[in-house]
């Protein structure tokens, strides 16, 4: 088994939040990719991200459509959206679109953080039974329940929780 930190793909047109998320993950252990804009983040889904934030309010893609294009080409990817919209109506159709988190601009790290490991956690739950067979799934599902643990144990501890994942799977 081997320890790795976890790729995170930052999709927003402002540098100002693109550093802001840069700097706050990759203190906790998360590597960071970087897009400005959607035709830059198609071209960084081929370094296989663990999980993507995206902004909604893009330059060239809108952002829903941007969505529904990783979904094609990746329907496993966690994808937390980060925008400043609010209504009811976009939240809804960006997780129809398959979004699995939303989050509305501004935000606290702690909460991003917090939906980030939901989302990684769910992902690693659904995938591990589907990518082996019963058995394996099993116990890549009991070392995902492990990691959840050591997770909290951490926080109860008053540290941060590990980011990285030991790879229980292929």
């Amino acid at each position: 088994m081997s320890a790795a930190p976890i790729k995170v793909l930052v999709i927003d047109d402002e540098p100002p939040i693109r550093k802001l998320l840069r700097m706050g993950l990759s203190t906790q252990g998360y590597e960071i990719l970087e897009a400005s804009n959607g035709k830059m983040a198609l071209e960084l889904l081929a370094q296989e991200p663990a999980l993507i934030i995206l902004d909604l309010g893009l330059p060239d893609i809108q952002g829903h459509e941007l969505l529904r294009m990783i979904r094609g080409r990746n329907d496993s990817v966690p994808i937390v959206v980060l925008s400043s919209r609010g209504d009811e109506a976009g939240k809804v159709q960006a997780l129809d679109l398959g979004a699995d988190d939303y989050l509305t601009k501004p935000f606290g790290m702690d909460e991003l953080l917090a939906r980030m490991r939901a989302a990684l956690r769910h992902q690693l739950q659904v995938q591990a039974p589907h990518r082996q067979g019963r058995r394996q799934g099993r116990q890549a599902f009991t070392e995902g329940v492990r990691i959840v643990a050591r997770a909290g144990a951490a926080r109860r501890q008053g540290v941060d929780p590990p980011v990285s994942v030991e790879r229980a799977v292929g």
